[in-house]
């Protein structure tokens, strides 16, 4: 008789958070990051009335949407969805994911091993690539608990915030300090 194995959770990598809004607010009043096709991250909140602001409340900058009314995946899909709430009752799922630390120390002749994109008004930079070589690849092979994959948000480094400096500003420190410790987070743990 064949036993199945015990199922073992993990400790949740998010914080959902759900808000039922009674009467979603008209467009403009929040700003996302569509960098990974399939979710949004919250770039600036731009709270422009009452109903906008209460929702605003319960959330921050890097936060990512994930769903709205039943609606997951696809920026289209998912702006179409918000388009067609405005006024009448809408469930939004938000996510927030923990944060893991990353320390990389530049070497003479060894480059990051991570292409990245950005937004010119998000809070992060979201690595497109992870290379075969370079420092990020090492980092992974000693640190396969925490390694960086495509998708995930560079949400920090140095103590440089992103809701702070922009995703400008932490490709600037990326490029320009030789010890980096950064702060990422991990999304689309959540789909």
């Amino acid at each position: 008789e064949r036993e199945d194995p015990v199922p073992i959770e993990a400790p949740p990598a998010v914080e959902e958070i759900r808000i039922r809004v009674a009467r979603m607010p008209r467009g403009g009043w929040l700003c996302l990051d569509f960098l990974d096709p399939r979710i949004a991250q919250i770039a600036q909140p731009l709270g422009l009335d009452a109903p906008a602001e209460a929702i605003l409340a319960m959330l921050r900058t890097g936060d990512f949407l994930m769903e709205v009314n039943g609606v997951r995946e696809g920026e289209a899909r998912m702006l179409a969805a918000l388009d067609s709430a405005a006024d009448k009752v809408a469930e939004l799922v938000f996510v927030r994911p923990q944060s893991f630390e990353v320390i990389l120390r530049k070497q003479s002749g060894i480059g990051l091993g991570i292409d990245v994109q950005r937004e010119g008004i998000g809070a992060s930079v979201m690595v497109a690539e992870v290379r075969p070589t370079g420092l990020a690849q090492v980092w992974n092979n000693t640190h396969p608990d925490r390694e960086i994959r495509p998708y995930d948000r560079i949400v920090g480094v140095n103590g440089y915030d992103g809701a702070k400096v922009g995703a400008g500003g932490l490709v600037e420190v990326l490029q320009t300090h030789r010890e980096l410790k950064i702060k990422m987070v991990r999304p689309r743990d959540a789909l």
